[in-house]
């Protein structure tokens, strides 16, 4: 295949993202973000192993295709959840922790799958015994060692996602955040006419109280949700 073919080809799937980001902007997350961040995931593995089962490109396109889809989801959900979940004066540590955590992904996969694929998986399928083995599910061609690779990753992806569902943190997270939505709290900025030291307010709320006459105001900072000092702004 050209190189202009397949830069069609991603140029085209990548369409993907401004679909999957169309659909969140028009319909939101619904009510349980974690839920549905959970299940994109055992979409994005289904079909990283479904558009591998048989060597042909426009499987493929229409597999990457629908794969990018999903990303916008999932990207949105995740940030949805931690900025509801996670107390505002730690989210900086906490985004930079899950960033690492992503982009650590890559070399890691790279360097643990690759060397796998090169001198195992590849040259086994590339005999008679592992076409053998393996026809019945992945057919016949020259790509039916990377296609096991995605089969195994997507096989082993879907079942921790599956297991992710029936996880204690699953429920505590999700739990959290049904509280937090049901109660309206959120890191926002709340207008109060008289701030006062042990003034109650809901969690992760940030109160600031405006002068009338001259549109001042003072910040007031919150520990555990109670007032604990008032400074001018």
């Amino acid at each position: 295949m050209s190189v202009e073919v397949w830069g069609f080809i991603w140029g085209a799937v990548s369409f993907g993202f401004m679909i999957g980001a169309g659909v969140v902007a028009k319909f939101g997350l619904g009510k349980r973000p974690l839920r549905l961040l959970l299940l994109s995931n055992v979409a994005m593995w289904t079909i990283g192993i479904g558009f591998t089962l048989r060597e042909d490109l426009w499987l493929m396109s229409v597999g990457l295709l629908l794969y990018m889809c999903f990303i916008p989801v999932v990207e949105a959900a995740e940030t949805t959840v931690m900025q509801r979940v996670v107390p505002y004066e730690t989210q900086g540590r906490v985004f930079g922790l899950a960033q690492t955590v992503e982009i650590s992904a890559a070399p890691f996969s790279a360097f643990l799958i690759g060397p796998i694929a090169e001198f195992w998986l590849i040259p086994y399928m590339a005999t008679d015994a592992g076409a053998d083995r393996f026809g019945w599910l992945l057919g016949r061609g020259e790509a039916l060692g990377i296609a096991l690779v995605f089969v195994l990753a997507g096989l082993g992806g879907l079942l921790l996602t599956l297991g992710a569902f029936t996880s204690g943190s699953y429920r505590g997270l999700s739990r959290e955040y049904q509280t937090d939505a049901v109660s309206g709290v959120s890191t926002s900025t709340v207008l109060v006419n008289t701030p006062t030291a042990g003034l109650t307010l809901p969690h992760r709320h940030v109160a600031v109280h405006q002068d009338d006459d001259h549109g001042s105001g003072r910040a007031v900072a919150l520990q555990d949700g109670v007032v604990a000092r008032i400074s001018p702004v």
